[in-house]
């Protein structure tokens, strides 16, 4: 469903209710993108693709500078100039091996995470140039425009709907339909996390059969 299906629908639902709050189209949008940021923080169903220049002795990048969305997860790196994926590395992995692992120059091999969004590299290249394909998670952006989609399938917009109904009904004390439409509503959110996890379990790129 575009925007102004999703708006449409949601008015039409709390129409049903015959002595509810009349909701203006604003607050009906805003409930609308607030349901489409919850499934995608939840579901993390948003992947996107950066290009990283690698520079000269950086051992950590700060992918909240270094994308345009708001990253909800960091996923697998791909070095462009070895054309080899790294391999996650756990800090504690690597102390065990070498307290000095940190001062390791060359190709980088390894992805290690620090905290939510600083993804480190070892080794650390020695000059610049050389290019780190990255992938993460992110928040899409909210829906503006009337023909704007939500980016994930269509069977799932439902959910949309539910969670805007959820919303609105609980702050018009209507709490019986506000908890019905969260039941519907986590329905819908179960159901797009197996599909992300589903998705997630097919190998994207043929390769060489062993």
């Amino acid at each position: 469903m575009t925007f102004a299906e999703l708006k449409q629908e949601v008015s039409r639902r709390l129409a049903e209710v015959g002595d509810r709050v009349v909701w203006s189209e604003q607050e009906i949008a805003d409930a609308i993108n607030e349901g489409y940021a919850e499934m995608s923080d939840s579901c993390e169903w948003c992947e996107r693709t950066i290009t990283i220049d690698l520079l000269n002795a950086r051992p950590y990048y700060d992918l909240r500078t270094a994308v345009p969305e708001t990253v909800l997860g960091v996923g697998p790196a791909f070095n462009e100039t070895t054309h080899r994926w790294l391999t996650p590395t756990a800090v504690r992995k690597l102390d065990t091996q070498d307290r000095r692992w940190e001062r390791g120059m060359g190709q980088p091999q390894r992805l290690v995470l620090r905290g939510l969004w600083w993804a480190g590299l070892w080794p650390r290249v020695t000059a610049d140039g050389g290019t780190l394909r990255q992938s993460y998670t992110a928040l899409p952006a909210p829906l503006v425009e009337e023909d704007d989609e939500p980016g994930f399938p269509a069977v799932f917009h439902d959910g949309l709907v539910a969670y805007s109904l959820a919303d609105l009904f609980a702050m018009d004390g209507e709490s019986a339909r506000a908890v019905a439409a969260w039941r519907e509503y986590l329905a819908v959110e179960a159901a797009l996390r197996a599909w992300v996890d589903e998705r997630g379990s097919r190998p994207r790129t043929h390769g060489y059969a062993g």
